[in-house]
């Protein structure tokens, strides 16, 4: 692949046939090559739901790329974070959930199992798994210029929570504040110290 982070440029919509179709759009991408790729994704419309993938260490962009020149609609959200590079502090951004991604799917998904950069599709039975309505409208609707904004200070220091989503959804514990990454950090009462993205406490 010549070029892993292509730049884009959306070219125009164009609204379904039907009511409720799915809008589809023109991608333009230049490879680092300086070439040019065009290719169309579809937007997510009715009797659409996100599911979740697995990615290969490091290739959430390579696998971005890939679910987008199939027609699939991805997400992954990024955080600010703050970094010391030879003594100054530096702002990047990062993936708030590292080697997962967001994907909006129908009823043709299986090409996903055969995508470059992705080892797993989550599934529950055989079928992808769902999240929750309004999952990921709710974390679009958190960015700021493409950065997930995400609550400081919600809490104290030893004061009691609960993890309110996720595989962790229930445990409690005590919080123990915040890292230089933004991530929260939680004593729990069964795993130990443990560090969360922010927003799934309570």
């Amino acid at each position: 692949m010549p070029g892993l982070a292509p730049v884009w440029a959306a070219q125009g919509t164009e609204k379904g046939c039907e009511s409720g179709a799915p809008r589809r759009l023109t991608v333009l991408g230049f490879w680092g090559d300086g070439s040019l790729i065009a290719f169309t994704i579809h937007e997510p419309g009715h009797g659409v739901h996100w599911t979740v993938v697995n990615t290969q260490p490091m290739c959430e962009r390579r696998a971005l790329w890939h679910l987008a020149r199939q027609g699939f609609t991805a997400y992954a959200p990024k955080e600010k974070i703050i970094r010391m590079v030879r003594g100054r502090k530096t702002t990047c951004a990062r993936f708030i959930f590292p080697r997962y991604l967001f994907v909006a799917i129908a009823d043709q998904w299986h090409a996903l199992f055969n995508t470059v950069g992705i080892t797993r599709v989550l599934m529950t039975g055989d079928q992808p798994s769902k999240l929750p309505d309004g999952w990921v409208e709710d974390m679009r609707a958190r960015e700021r210029n493409g950065l997930v904004s995400l609550p400081k200070h919600r809490f104290k220091i030893g004061q009691r929570v609960e993890v309110g989503s996720g595989l962790l959804a229930g445990v409690k514990g005590l919080y123990q504040g915040m890292t230089s990454r933004q991530r929260e950090i939680v004593l729990l009462e069964t795993l130990g110290r443990v560090e969360l993205a922010p927003g799934l406490l309570r």
